[in-house]
């Protein structure tokens, strides 16, 4: 060729980014897989202009404590479990949507807080996709991102409805009298989440419920967080006709759950 491709968008399964003679200025998307986390830390050297990042990187030991990768502009970061040296060695100030899949694997919450911390990025959008879930390690993430407004969880069935989700919904609705974890002196600040208007929540099986949908109306009836839209999915044996009921009348009432 009379001149190197210089594509906008890119996908590499298993092949290095240093295998292929491109011009990298131009790349605003890309989808890395199967190599090493240095190889997807290579790419993030090589494509300045980067806003979009799937990576799912190999697991890679061998990968050097040393200073993070600054990437000033991009935005938008799909994460497997797999490679978390990864998370370790960048620092991302622009981020502002995240993509974290856990493969039923436990959410590594302090990994993510130092990213979030390390980058200082104002995060929007979180999707935790096939969460194992621990309530103590939901809060500390979410403690660290008060900028959110949108909040996506896919629950994983792998650990049995114990009150947990119950508890992180209380205190996103702000409502300390349901849940007997928040300390009194807390009970005057705004506990989780400010700029919150969106959460979706779902287990991932029809039999799975992850919260109490009994407890949805009474959230909305103490009118904290009254404009906060709540989704899910509710299967016959999840919800009774009085909490249908109730839900119906909220939606009437101008709740948008």
């Amino acid at each position: 060729m009379k001149s190197k491709p210089s594509p906008t968008q890119l996908t590499l399964f298993e092949f290095s980014p240093t295998s292929v003679d491109i011009g990298w200025d131009n790349i605003t998307c890309a989808n890395l897989q199967g190599v090493s986390v240095s190889e997807c830390l290579e790419l993030l050297r090589l494509a300045p202009a980067l806003e979009y990042y799937r990576v799912i990187p190999d697991e890679d030991p061998t990968v050097p404590d040393d200073t993070a990768t600054l990437h000033p502009r991009l935005r938008s970061l799909y994460f497997s479990f797999s490679g978390m040296h990864f998370l370790e060695m960048i620092n991302i100030p622009s981020l502002a949507e995240w993509t974290h899949d856990t493969g039923s694997n436990p959410l590594s919450a302090t990994i993510l807080v130092s990213l979030f911390e390390r980058s200082s990025c104002c995060l929007k959008m979180l999707t935790l996709n096939d969460i194992p879930f621990t309530s103590a390690n939901f809060r500390l993430l979410l403690q660290a991102v008060p900028s959110l407004e949108y909040l996506w969880l896919y629950i994983s069935q792998d650990q049995s409805h114990n009150g947990e989700m119950d508890d992180i919904l209380a205190r996103i609705f702000r409502s300390p009298s349901v849940t007997s974890a928040i300390p009194q002196e807390e009970i005057t600040q705004e506990l989780f989440l400010p700029r919150l208007w969106l959460i979706y929540c779902a287990g991932d099986d029809p039999s799975f419920a992850p919260f109490s949908w009994d407890l949805i109306p009474y959230l909305y009836r103490l009118g904290h967080r009254h404009s906060l839209t709540f989704q899910s999915i509710a299967y016959q044996s999840h919800i009774n006709d009085e909490v249908s009921r109730q839900l119906l009348q909220l939606t009437d009432e101008g709740a948008d759950s």
